[in-house]
């Protein structure tokens, strides 16, 4: 299998990409030392993992399951990034990386409650 330079628009996505996967790191790293808000009394620096905290903003049941979710996400991102190496031409790298970031938000809540 060949691999191709990616052009300029899609080093530009990737670089989006990376800063938010790193942006993921940065918060699983946080999240994984912290302890839930709920029940109170909420110590500084916790995290609300259910809808009882935050105005039901929130959608996971407990840490485990957040952690699992932002993992997938890292995945989905690493897969969206290293796509447009394996494609053909610029258009098909583009679609790749829009395919795979949509199937990815569609799918991450159903594989992370898989990975359980």
């Amino acid at each position: 299998m060949m691999v191709r330079k990616p052009s300029l628009i899609e080093m530009v996505v990737q670089a989006s990409l990376c800063a938010f996967l790193l942006l993921l790191v940065v918060e699983y790293l946080g999240a994984a030392k912290a302890a839930a808000c709920w029940p109170p009394p909420a110590t500084q620096g916790c995290y609300p993992w259910g809808m009882t905290v935050g105005g039901g903003s929130w959608n996971y049941a407990n840490k485990e399951i957040y952690l699992r979710a932002i993992l997938v996400w890292v995945g989905i991102l690493a897969v969206a990034i290293l796509s447009p190496f394996a494609m053909r031409g610029i258009w098909t790298g583009l679609v790749a990386i829009a395919i795979i970031l949509a199937a990815g938000f569609y799918g991450a809540e159903w594989m992370t409650g898989f990975l359980l």
